[in-house]
Protein backbone atom coordinates (compact mmCIF):
# COMPACT_ATOMS: atom_id res chain seq x y z
CA UNK A 1 0.00 0.00 0.00
CA UNK A 2 1.51 3.29 -1.34
CA UNK A 3 0.30 6.34 0.65
CA UNK A 4 1.23 10.31 0.73
CA UNK A 5 0.98 12.83 3.18
CA UNK A 6 -0.72 16.56 2.47
CA UNK A 7 -2.92 19.25 4.23
CA UNK A 8 -6.09 20.63 3.80
CA UNK A 9 -4.93 24.11 3.76
CA UNK A 10 -2.18 23.51 1.21
CA UNK A 11 -3.93 22.10 -2.12
CA UNK A 12 -1.99 19.88 -4.37
CA UNK A 13 1.51 19.73 -2.05
CA UNK A 14 2.08 15.98 -1.30
CA UNK A 15 4.94 14.03 0.08
CA UNK A 16 5.49 10.33 0.20
CA UNK A 17 7.03 8.15 3.16
CA UNK A 18 10.68 9.35 3.02
CA UNK A 19 9.57 12.95 2.51
CA UNK A 20 10.07 13.17 -1.35
CA UNK A 21 7.60 15.55 -3.05
CA UNK A 22 5.04 14.50 -5.54
CA UNK A 23 3.42 15.92 -7.96
CA UNK A 24 -0.49 16.66 -8.69
CA UNK A 25 -0.68 15.06 -11.76
CA UNK A 26 0.97 11.95 -10.16
CA UNK A 27 -2.17 10.93 -9.19
CA UNK A 28 -4.21 11.40 -12.33
CA UNK A 29 -4.92 8.41 -13.03
CA UNK A 30 -4.99 6.26 -10.12
CA UNK A 31 -7.81 5.80 -8.02
CA UNK A 32 -7.24 6.74 -4.62
CA UNK A 33 -8.93 7.28 -1.26
CA UNK A 34 -8.14 10.37 1.38
CA UNK A 35 -8.50 9.75 5.29
CA UNK A 36 -8.27 13.31 7.40
CA UNK A 37 -6.90 13.28 10.70
CA UNK A 38 -6.71 16.56 12.88
CA UNK A 39 -4.83 14.31 15.46
CA UNK A 40 -1.32 12.73 14.99
CA UNK A 41 -1.92 9.86 17.31
CA UNK A 42 -4.87 8.29 15.21
CA UNK A 43 -2.96 9.05 12.08
CA UNK A 44 0.30 7.26 13.33
CA UNK A 45 -1.64 4.35 14.34
CA UNK A 46 -2.99 4.07 10.82
CA UNK A 47 -0.15 4.70 8.56
CA UNK A 48 2.67 5.71 10.76
CA UNK A 49 6.21 4.68 9.93
CA UNK A 50 8.74 3.42 12.75
CA UNK A 51 11.56 6.53 11.57
CA UNK A 52 8.73 8.50 9.86
CA UNK A 53 10.96 11.52 7.85
CA UNK A 54 7.58 13.43 7.27
CA UNK A 55 6.64 14.59 10.70
CA UNK A 56 10.00 13.42 12.65
CA UNK A 57 8.75 10.59 15.03
CA UNK A 58 11.66 8.78 15.51
CA UNK A 59 12.45 6.45 19.05
CA UNK A 60 8.99 5.41 19.90
CA UNK A 61 7.11 2.44 18.35
CA UNK A 62 3.51 3.16 15.78
CA UNK A 63 1.42 3.49 17.82
CA UNK A 64 2.76 4.31 21.30
CA UNK A 65 0.39 6.73 23.30
CA UNK A 66 3.41 8.76 24.21
CA UNK A 67 4.67 9.56 20.73
CA UNK A 68 4.01 12.76 19.14
CA UNK A 69 5.18 15.29 16.23
CA UNK A 70 5.41 18.43 16.78
CA UNK A 71 5.80 19.41 13.12
CA UNK A 72 2.55 17.55 12.37
CA UNK A 73 0.92 19.97 15.40
CA UNK A 74 2.03 23.15 13.85
CA UNK A 75 1.49 22.25 10.00
CA UNK A 76 -2.73 21.02 11.59
CA UNK A 77 -2.52 24.09 13.65
CA UNK A 78 -1.98 26.41 10.29
CA UNK A 79 -3.21 24.34 7.48
CA UNK A 80 -5.89 22.53 8.99
CA UNK A 81 -6.30 18.42 8.92
CA UNK A 82 -3.81 16.52 7.27
CA UNK A 83 -4.67 13.90 3.94
CA UNK A 84 -3.19 10.56 3.66
CA UNK A 85 -3.60 9.47 0.23
CA UNK A 86 -3.99 5.69 -0.33
CA UNK A 87 -3.56 4.47 -3.77
CA UNK A 88 -5.75 1.37 -4.92
CA UNK A 89 -4.25 -1.13 -6.78
CA UNK A 90 -0.64 1.09 -6.54
CA UNK A 91 1.58 -1.86 -7.81
CA UNK A 92 -0.34 -1.88 -10.96
CA UNK A 93 -1.02 1.73 -11.30
CA UNK A 94 2.78 2.77 -10.58
CA UNK A 95 3.90 0.19 -12.87
CA UNK A 96 1.47 1.86 -15.62
CA UNK A 97 2.71 5.52 -14.81
CA UNK A 98 6.43 4.16 -15.35
CA UNK A 99 5.73 2.51 -18.67
CA UNK A 100 4.13 5.98 -19.95
CA UNK A 101 7.09 8.17 -18.54
CA UNK A 102 9.41 6.05 -20.68
CA UNK A 103 7.59 6.29 -23.22
CA UNK A 104 7.52 10.13 -23.51
CA UNK A 105 11.43 10.04 -23.38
Amino acid sequence: MRHYYGFVGMPNQWVDELNGVVSPNFFDDKEYVDYYFDNFFDMDKMFGHENSLVFGTRGLPVGHPQRTSRSFDRYNARFGPAIVRVLKNSELNENIYRIKELMVK
